[in-house]
């Protein structure tokens, strides 16, 4: 944790020669994220890191799978999915 009270599951990995940075983190960074940058600026760095997210998730499938799949797990509980050629399905 860092002293600004900000912490993440991290992990580094290498896909296709490209290094990628891949977090996991609690919902307390969100609010830190929200204290610490207002109004215009942090909407417009949300706009640019979604679309950024938006191109990765289309060049890397992979990576919009699992983005989907964190999204269901914690957001959106009990939703199935379909992601390229896999298919999420929730059952009781």
């Amino acid at each position: 944790m860092k002293k600004t009270g900000w912490k993440a599951l991290k992990s580094v990995v290498r896909w296709r020669d490209q290094l990628l940075e891949i977090q996991v983190q609690p919902l307390a960074n969100y609010y830190l994220e929200l204290d610490h940058m207002s109004g215009p600026s942090h909407r417009s760095f949300k706009l640019l890191r979604d679309t950024l997210r938006g191109e990765i998730a289309r060049g890397l499938p992979l990576y919009g799978f699992y983005r989907d799949l964190l999204k269901m797990l914690f957001l959106e509980s009990g939703v199935s999915f379909d992601s390229g050629n896999a298919s999420v399905v929730i059952t009781d």
